[in-house]
């Protein structure tokens, strides 16, 4: 990292830390007002904005949005070159990004762009882009979000050991490795290889903060358990997958000391954190996230974003199919920022049956479906539910499989307390993902014959 990033990391560092952080709903709206009427004079360099107008002054963010197109994955897929500021094709960008999956060498970009993939499990892959000066602000404000006083101080005294982060995930990415400097020894564990075999670098590396998918935080709290793993992490974060109560529960009871928190980071950027008092908020410091509703009570909602932070690859009204739960109490903490109360899943993880009353197809959240499969004794090992038609796909682990009768008659519980009409339900042996793959307890595939 240049001098220069250097210091943009701790420029955003010490504004997000100690000016941010202290924002009163006003001076939140005030920002997200002036951020967004500088963003949308930038971005008529792009090919998809030159016909927007420049904003009016003082104009309200709503007026604002409502002249920007709405986007999603396919959008920016199709018309990637459009949203882009160097013109780069889908082309050019998906073979810089595949061969580094492949070489698993992730420091190659386009110029000073850095390219990633996402992992796709919602079809298509999806590829950003991303700047130097963008990663060093990133790096600033995630730090800035997540790091507690105690190991903040370990990284200002140099005189102490560099902080140790131990990272999970996928692919690796030069955005990530911006983390990596003198004070803070940022190690990379890959989940394309085998779990198993990088134990002993993280035993020997002594973590002390772990970054890992709910599933794989699960494994390693086993492996702890049945003393294959001796880490003693102080901080603990939750990234990529739904974070279950009873994952939640294990990690508590494994590791009493740490700290768990969770970061909601997906292709489209850094969109929420957990704070110190256990809130989960979005990141509005730097975004703006429309609601878009998806039930009728206006708890859950699909986010739209608009990142007023990137310019390299413009993330505007960009929908997303995750679920999150709305939350009506603020957190304790005092931030202005806004506190969910968790994220659910993706829009193909609702499950659907029909009403027993109107004949009208009913959908299943899956905070719902998880909750309920949580009650059920004797615990199961791990599940898929794939929803085909009318027919739900019951997956379960051989040792689990003479529980299905069990199963079976406890989801029927779970169909009357919501009036529902059971569907048909079939066992399946239940098999494990790739390695690296996000771990989908609940999918629903194609459309349902009533036209859900």
């Amino acid at each position: 990292m240049t001098i220069g990033n250097k210091l943009r990391l701790l420029w955003h560092f010490v504004y997000t830390r100690w000016w941010l952080r202290h924002l009163n709903p006003q001076a939140l709206a005030r920002r997200q007002q002036r951020q967004l009427t500088r963003f949308i004079r930038k971005i008529g360099r792009y090919g998809a904005f030159r016909d927007t107008p420049e904003p009016e002054r003082n104009v309200s963010i709503a007026t604002m949005l409502a002249s920007l197109p709405t986007s999603d994955k396919n959008t920016l897929l199709a018309q990637f070159d459009q949203y882009n500021i160097a013109a780069i094709n889908i082309q050019h960008a998906l073979s810089v990004a595949q061969q580094a999956e492949a070489t698993r060498d992730f420091t190659p970009g386009i110029g000073e762009l850095s390219v990633g993939l996402s992992s796709g499990t919602s079809g298509r892959p999806g590829v950003f882009l991303v700047s130097e000066h963008e990663q060093a602000r990133w790096a600033g404000i995630l730090l800035a979000k997540l790091l507690p006083a105690q190991l903040l101080l370990q990284i200002l005294f140099f005189w102490r050991a560099p902080l140790r982060i131990a990272f999970f995930l996928r692919a690796d990415s030069n955005l990530y490795q911006t983390l990596n400097t003198r004070r803070i020894d940022f190690r990379f564990f890959d989940l394309t290889k085998p779990l198993w075999d990088q134990c002993a670098n993280l035993d020997e590396f002594s973590p002390q903060v772990v970054v890992a998918p709910a599933s794989v935080l699960h494994q390693l709290c086993e492996w702890q358990q049945q003393g294959k793993l001796s880490i003693a992490p102080t901080d603990i974060v939750s990234v990529a997958e739904v974070l279950d109560e009873n994952v939640r529960a294990l990690i508590s009871k494994v590791f009493p000391a740490a700290s768990l928190r969770q970061i909601y980071q997906a292709t489209e950027g850094f969109l929420g954190y957990s704070c110190e008092a256990g809130g989960l908020h979005l990141n509005e410091t730097h975004l703006i996230i429309e609601r878009q509703w998806i039930d009728e009570e206006k708890t859950r909602f699909h986010p739209v974003i608009t990142d007023f932070s990137r310019e390299s690859q413009a993330i505007v009204r960009y929908r997303l199919d995750d679920i999150l739960l709305a939350r009506a109490t603020p957190c304790s903490c005092g931030r202005a920022e806004s506190t969910i109360a968790g994220i659910e899943g993706r829009a193909d993880e609702v499950l659907y049956a029909t009403c027993r009353e109107h004949g009208t197809i009913k959908p299943l959240f899956p905070d719902t479906v998880r909750q309920h499969l949580l009650a059920f004794n004797p615990p199961l090992q791990d599940y898929r539910i794939i929803q085909e038609l009318d027919r739900w796909l019951i997956q379960l682990t051989e040792s689990d499989q003479q529980h299905f009768p069990a199963l079976a008659a406890h989801l029927q519980i779970l169909f009357r307390t919501h009036a529902l009409e059971a569907p048909s339900l079939t066992l399946q042996i239940w098999t494990a993902g790739k390695p690296g793959d996000k771990v989908r307890r609940l999918l629903f595939r194609g459309h349902h014959a009533n036209g859900a």
